[in-house]
């Protein structure tokens, strides 16, 4: 399979970093400490 004209919009991240994020059980968000998580959850009522 061949992918053409794909453009990806972010910041660059190394696998190391991506690799210690935090992800919402629920959603998928990913943040980099515990204490964002927890208030992330908030959003969600829990």
């Amino acid at each position: 399979m061949e992918l053409e004209n794909i453009l990806t919009v972010g910041i660059p991240k190394r696998i190391d970093e991506i690799s210690t994020l935090l992800m919402c059980e629920i959603c998928g968000w990913r943040v980099n400490t515990e204490e964002e998580l927890l208030i992330h959850r908030r959003t969600h009522w829990i």
